[in-house]
C-alpha cells in the first residue's frame, strides 16, 4: 500500500505483511502507533517505508509491539537528517531471532533491519537508533539487580550483525571513537538525557559517532550510528567489549597528547 497524501486518521496502523510506503505523511506515524508483524521462520513480515527528502529528518520512523514472543521488541529512529544525495526511501522490518542468536551472544530482543538510508555501500548520515529489550532474557536473570549488574559491566548494548557475527553496533561506524565525551560510552540513561548535556548534540551528530548507552529503567539501548544493518539488543561477546575498551583508551591517549602539545 502506498500513501501519498497527508493522511489524518489517528487509529493504529498495523503492517503484518507486505509493505506500507508512506510517501506523504501519516498522522499516527509514531513508535507507539505503527505495528510491524514479525517474519516468523524466515517468512515475510511487515515493512514500513517512508520517503525522506534531502534535508529531511529520519526521526519518527519506528515500530511498536505486536505478538512479540519476547514481549518487548520495538525500534525507533530518534534523530538523523538526510544530508547526502537525494530523497531516500527508509525502511524498517522486524524478524525473530534464530535459535543460535538466542543462545549466544544472547539477543535480548528481536531483530530489526534498516534499509534505504545509505549513500555509499552501507554508510549513512549519522542517526540515533533506540531499541527496547526484554531483561528476562539475560543469562542468569533473577530480577532488576541482574539487569543493573549487566549494564554496569557494559554487557548490554545495541548490537549489529556483521557478516554473521553480532557486535556492538558502534563498531560499524565509519570512525570508531570519534567522541566528544567519553562518558557517552555505556552512558547510564536515555539518549535524551545524554543529549541534553550539550547544545551541540542535536546539530553535530557526526561528533558523537561511537556514543551508546543503556536506560535500564525503561529497558532500552541506543547508539549513534552511520550504517545500515540488522540490529538487536544484545549481550555482546567479550571480544567486542575489549575492542571498545581499547578504542576508548586510544582516544584518551590522543587527547592527552593533544593537550600536552597545545600547552607547550
Amino acid at each position: 500500500m502506498v500513501l501519498t497524501a497527508n493522511n489524518t486518521y489517528t487509529g493504529q496502523t498495523m503492517v503484518l505483511g507486505g509493505t506500507l510506503d508512506v510517501q506523504g505523511s501519516l498522522a499516527n506515524n509514531g513508535s507507539n502507533k505503527v505495528v510491524l508483524g514479525v517474519a516468523y521462520d524466515g517468512g515475510p513480515g511487515g515493512i514500513i517505508q517512508r520517503s525522506v527528502p534531502l534535508g529531511g529528518s529520519y526521526a519518527g520512523l519506528g515500530s511498536s509491539v505486536y505478538a512479540d514472543p519476547l514481549g518487548g521488541s520495538c525500534a525507533d529512529i530518534r534523530e538523523g537528517v538526510n544530508a547526502t544525495g537525494v530523497s531516500k526511501s527508509v525502511g524498517m522490518q522486524r524478524r525473530n531471532r534464530t535459535d543460535d542468536e538466542a543462545a549466544g551472544p544472547t539477543l535480548i530482543s528481536e531483530v530489526f533491519s534498516l534499509s534505504g538510508m545509505a549513500y555509499s555501500g552501507s554508510q549513512t548520515d549519522p542517526f540515533v537508533l533506540e531499541m527496547q529489550y526484554d531483561p528476562s532474557q539475560l543469562p542468569g536473570y533473577v530480577g532488576s539487580e541482574t539487569e543493573e549488574a549487566y549494564r554496569a559491566a557494559g554487557m548490554i548494548a545495541l548490537g549489529w550483525l556483521d557478516n554473521g557475527a553480532w557486535k556492538n553496533a558502534v563498531l560499524g561506524d565509519s570512525v570508531v571513537g570519534q567522541l566528544v565525551d567519553t562518558t557517552d560510552l555505556n552512558y547510564n540513561g536515555s539518549w535524551m538525557r545524554s543529549s541534553s548535556r550539550t547544545a551541540a548534540w542535536s546539530s553535530i551528530w557526526g561528533d558523537y559517532l561511537g556514543s551508546w548507552g543503556v536506560d535500564s529503567t525503561q529497558d532500552r539501548v541506543w547508539a549513534v550510528l552511520d550504517h545500515n544493518s540488522e540490529f538487536a539488543a544484545t549481550v555482546p561477546e567479550p571480544g567486542t567489549m575489549m575492542l571498545l575498551g581499547a578504542a576508548a583508551l586510544l582516544l584518551l591517549a590522543y587527547r592527552s597528547r593533544r593537550s600536552r602539545t597545545k600547552g607547550g
